[in-house]
């Protein structure tokens, strides 16, 4: 070989040396750099490691694990920005994924979705400006070009629902009924007849109303209710007497009672299908058995759908529970190293002396003993053997190191199991009576066995039972029959640990440490000190064993509950299940006394007054019985003063007629109460007392006249007022009060006469 080939021999051998060096100082640096959290910097310097020793395979390694791990981290806390709506810090995090792991197509699908959700959010603000600003049609066809590009977008299915609650789709009423359903009303009758009051509502809303045969006819009540809807009204009603509704068309609703036999006669159903994308379909109709008390339910396991058959009102408490519960179930990735170091250190030193003579008789003849060669033995037929004299210089030093670096992805409360190792046989040998032999062999798992659980929290949070097992074959043991079993060594350890996401938790002191001594001496010689070294053998051997756990988590997908759900949600009462509450006044049943007709304030525009009816057949009341009504003028201006009269019609001739008055004190003032000329007719003299209580809107007017009686039709009473604050319609209401005939006898008890006052700015 030239000198020329040599140098360059030598060139090459000492540059691979030095790129040896600089990539195991870069993947030192790289493995610290990940261990501190800084990964894209410690990739980095695995990246040149990998470069300086492209021959590594475990440069190559760690490289392509670090860039995995760190990509999918990366991607997770992608997934939760764009789940918040942060598209723009979304797509700077998958970028730099992508940039780790060029080849990760979880971030390329990632990334090339954003757009997606970019156009789809654009449409979506649109639509919902669109419905603020009361264009529902324009909304809804922007929401119908994004449901169809994703229909399980949160914000989407929220708007769709606040369309459909505007449109009124999901109320089972059609169109014309619902739209009644909404007209304001004001009601305020005391000890009426329930059928009277129906009777009332029918005439204002222009619904036709049919009573059950089993609907007791006269079942008295007293409710005052103020600008609420013909529905709540009808409800308040309904549910205060334990009766139901049926709507057998647009204009005609059933009024039954709410019992069993009744409402599985009239009471219609809706069937609903569920397919459930993330929860399970046995757990959900359990969970609509015990909150809704849902009976009709099928569960399908093939399909994971539960079908429903209830009450429209039931399905729509069904959807939401459905809703709250079909939620994406957190998942985890756990970065798992199991490291474990031994460490032997083994010294044996000094002499072993011959510690054993051993004498045998050697036979004269052939090779078999004899009794007569044990008559004849001497020192030359007798052989002998001694152990053999041994100088022991022996130290032994090792160092293992095993890496065990698993990661395992699973389900919120799931448990995953990781095995590492060897399964070694036992052959177990079975003999019966009859002298037949088997064998049958069973395994046992030698090695690393981790258990997992983890469990995820709305808070980002992480709990994590852990089960950790390592073991080995001690040695082997055979039994007397020649049946091979193990001795097998474990060390165990279980704990449950509370991390957030990407923390690292190192579990350490399981350690293993033996220490043995022993020694080989000569009797008396090796006892003696300093120089007893000279007639001994020392064997020191020391062993230690440490297992280390690290384990970190990282959020995949986190704990994120339904955004277009409430949480929480207005389900009526145990017997009546509703989706929003009844009206908040209260119409509570009284004793049993007379039951007048009750009239409505007409909807009349200024200057008209509320009439009685026609003739007193329609209402149900005798003719003999006073008839109240209203005079003026109802409209008026705020801080405007206005006067309205009572007057009366009397078939028969009374002498008194006290008067109570209702109205509302917050819109209206009373400012005085004048008699008016009907008892004084004839020169009579009318004692005339008057009572305002302001705080509570009522007005008191009693009048008398002695002797005889007065019939015909005149002015009972004057009412001014003021007005305080503007209002469409405000109700003053004459209450039902009871006349008094000639000789101060008990006549016959009016109708109660009701007025609507309009005040504008």
């Amino acid at each position: 070989m030239t000198i020329h080939a040599i140098r360059r021999s030598a060139a090459i051998v000492l540059f691979l040396i030095l790129g040896g060096c600089a990539g195991q100082m870069a993947h030192r640096d790289g493995v610290q750099l990940l261990a501190e959290g800084r990964a894209e910097e410690g990739i980095a310097a695995l990246e040149r490691a990998t470069t300086e020793a492209p021959d590594n395979i475990e440069f190559r390694l760690r490289l392509t694990a670090a860039r995995e791990s760190t990509a999918t981290r990366l991607i997770g806390d992608a997934q939760r920005e764009r789940g918040a709506g942060r598209l723009d810090e979304a797509e700077t995090i998958y970028r730099r994924a992508i940039k780790i792991d060029p080849g990760n197509k979880a971030a390329v699908v990632g990334l090339t979705s954003l757009e997606q959700a970019r156009r789809l959010s654009t449409l979506l603000k649109e639509a919902n400006a669109q419905f603020d600003a009361g264009n529902i049609d324009a909304a809804e066809l922007r929401l119908n070009r994004v449901q169809q590009e994703n229909p399980q977008l949160a914000d989407a299915r929220s708007l769709r629902r606040k369309i459909d609650d505007k449109l009124g789709r999901n109320q089972a009423l059609p169109s014309t009924l619902r739209n009644t359903f909404k007209k304001p009303v004001t009601l305020e009758f005391r000890d009426a007849n329930l059928k009277q009051v129906i009777e009332v509502l029918a005439r204002h809303s222009g619904l036709n109303f049919i009573l059950d045969k089993e609907v007791a006819p006269n079942l008295p009540t007293t409710v005052f209710l103020r600008q609420v809807t013909v529905e709540d009204a009808l409800d308040v009603l309904l549910t205060t007497h334990q009766l139901d509704r049926r709507v057998m068309n647009d204009t005609t609703l059933l009024i039954y009672p709410n019992t069993a036999a009744k409402q599985t006669a009239h009471q219609e159903l809706v069937v609903k299908s569920f397919f459930l994308s993330n929860a399970d379909a046995k757990q959900t109709a359990n969970m609509l058995k015990t909150v809704l008390k849902a009976k009709n339910v099928f569960v399908d396991d093939k399909l994971n759908l539960v079908i429903l058959r209830d009450t429209p009102t039931m399905i729509r408490l069904a959807e939401r529970l459905v809703a709250t519960q079909d939620i994406s179930e957190p998942e985890v990735m756990l970065d798992v190293e199991v490291i474990e170091v031994q460490r032997s250190r083994l010294l044996e030193l000094g002499i072993q002396f011959p510690n054993q003579l051993s004498l045998v008789p050697l036979p004269s003849t052939g090779t078999v003993l004899t009794l007569r060669d044990l008559n004849t033995s001497n020192s030359s037929r007798t052989g002998a053997t001694i152990t053999p004299l041994v100088l022991n210089l022996r130290r032994e030093v090792g160092d293992t190191n095993i890496l065990a670096n698993p990661r395992v992805r699973t389900h919120s409360r799931e448990k995953a199991q990781i095995k590492i190792g060897d399964r070694v046989p036992v052959i177990t040998t079975t003999s019966t009576s009859t002298g037949f032999v088997s064998e049958s062999v069973q395994y046992v798992d030698v090695g690393l066995k981790l258990d997992v659980e983890p469990t995820v929290y709305p808070d980002d949070e992480i709990s994590i039972k852990v089960a950790l097992e390592v073991s080995s074959v001690v040695k082997e043991v055979t039994s007397k029959a020649g049946s091979l079993s193990y001795q097998i060594g474990a060390r165990n350890a279980s704990t449950v640990l509370r991390l957030k996401d990407g923390e690292t938790q190192i579990l350490g002191g399981l350690i293993n440490d033996t220490e043995r001594n022993s020694a080989q001496r000569v009797p008396g010689l090796g006892d003696l000190p300093v120089i007893g070294r000279l007639f001994s053998s020392q064997k020191d051997d020391n062993q230690k064993t440490e297992l280390v756990l690290s384990i970190t988590p990282r959020l995949v997908r986190g704990l994120v509950p339904p955004t277009h759900v409430p949480t929480e949600f207005w389900s009526g009462t145990e017997n009546n299940p509703m989706l929003k509450p009844i009206a908040a006044y209260a119409a509570t049943p009284t004793g049993s006394g007379p039951a007048p007709t009750l009239t409505l304030p007409a909807a009349s525009p200024a200057g008209a007054t509320g009439t009685a009816p026609a003739d007193a057949s329609e209402s149900g009341v005798s003719a003999a019985a006073p008839i109240l009504r209203w005079e003026g003028s109802p409209a008026t201006k705020v801080g405007g003063v206005f006067k309205l009269k009572l007057s009366v019609s009397a078939a028969e001739a009374i002498s008194a007629l006290p008067i109570q008055v209702k109205y509302d004190p917050t819109v209206l003032e009373a400012v005085d109460a004048r008699a008016g000329a009907f008892l004084s007719q004839a020169g009579k003299k009318v004692e005339f007392t008057k009572r305002i209580v302001g705080a509570a809107g009522m007005i008191f007017v009693t009048q008398n006249v002695a002797g005889e009686g007065i019939r015909g039709d005149g002015e009972l009473v004057e009412l001014e007022f003021r007005a305080l604050k503007p209002l469409p319609s405000s109700l003053v209401t004459a209450l039902p009060t009871m006349a008094v005939g000639s000789s101060g006898r008990p006549s016959r008890q009016t109708a109660a006469a009701l007025i609507g006052v309009t005040v504008t700015p």
